[in-house]
């Protein structure tokens, strides 16, 4: 899975409002009523230099 996210809600300029994201995820189902999630998120504008990572994992059954 791969996303691209982008959000302005001020259309007129580009401002710290505007937000866009970059994900790349993997879903896997080894067997019936087992799931797998992993998920890779980036910001792409970085402020107050914070690294903007977000991982995540999920294993349901």
């Amino acid at each position: 899975m791969i996303r691209y996210d982008s959000v302005n809600p001020r259309d007129d300029k580009l401002d710290e409002l505007h937000a866009e994201r970059l994900a790349f995820g993997l879903n896997f189902s080894p067997r019936q009523h087992i799931d797998i999630k992993l998920e890779y998120e980036k910001n792409l504008q970085s402020r107050g230099g914070e690294d903007n990572v977000f991982i995540q994992a999920i294993f349901r059954w």
